[in-house]
This record gives C-alpha cells, sequence and structure tokens, in this order.
C-alpha cells in the first residue's frame, strides 16, 4: 500500500501546483514529472517497504503499479487523490521518510521536495 498510495499522494501534491496537470497518467506521462516520480518510488519509497516485503516483490509491485497508471482507460483524477492529504501525508508518507531517514541518514529528496510543494500550496 505504501508504494501505490505513497506515489500517488506525492504526485497529488506536486503534479497540479507545479506542472498544471489534472491526471495520474498526464503525471508519470510528463517529461520532467514523470522521471522524477519513477525515481521517488524506486529510490524512496520501495527501499523501505522491504522488509516486510522482499525486495524482489516490492519491486515487482512497483512495476505493476507505474504499468497500471499508463492504462489509458484509468482516468483517475489528481483532485480526488488529493482529498483529506493531510491525513493522507501521515499514514502514507511520513512513516517512510522516517524510514528512509533512519536506513540513509538524511531526509528522501524527492518526497521532500513535494512536501515543500504540499505545504506551500495554499
Amino acid at each position: 500500500r505504501r508504494i501505490l498510495n505513497g506515489l500517488h499522494t506525492a504526485m497529488a501534491s506536486i503534479a497540479p501546483p507545479r506542472y498544471g496537470l489534472a491526471t495520474v497518467r498526464e503525471a508519470i506521462e510528463h517529461p520532467e514529472l514523470g522521471p522524477f516520480l519513477r525515481a521517488l518510488m524506486d529510490e524512496e519509497i520501495v527501499p523501505v517497504v522491504s522488509p516486510p516485503l522482499a525486495p524482489e516483490d516490492a519491486r515487482a509491485y512497483a512495476d505493476a503499479t507505474w504499468a497500471r497508471m499508463r492504462n489509458p482507460f484509468l482516468v483517475h483524477r489528481l483532485s480526488d487523490i488529493a482529498k483529506g492529504a493531510p491525513v493522507k501525508w501521515q499514514t502514507r508518507l511520513f512513516p517512510t521518510m522516517r524510514a528512509y531517514e533512519a536506513r540513509f541518514g538524511v531526509p528522501p529528496p524527492r518526497i521532500t521536495e513535494c512536501r515543500r510543494v504540499f505545504e506551500e500550496t495554499p
């Protein structure tokens, strides 16, 4: 859950205010934001969800999640994902941020950037 939900929450925090994007698919296919989000998932979320997931299971789930988000028949609006964002940050991303910092000794840079944008957006 932290892979999909964490990525969604981070994406909904940065894609609309910074890039003017409205859907998940637009965000992951954006030439600048897409690679940023993929790296956020691969380098900042996946490494700290294993354990309890085995690293290969976390990677497979991340790959499947990314593929699903590219499905042209799913229109997932970022405005819907952003509803209740403060609570979602508390449950979906703050634990990941703490785990990342505990493991690597520094805050996760991309999640931290999404948080900054989220906190600065009215």
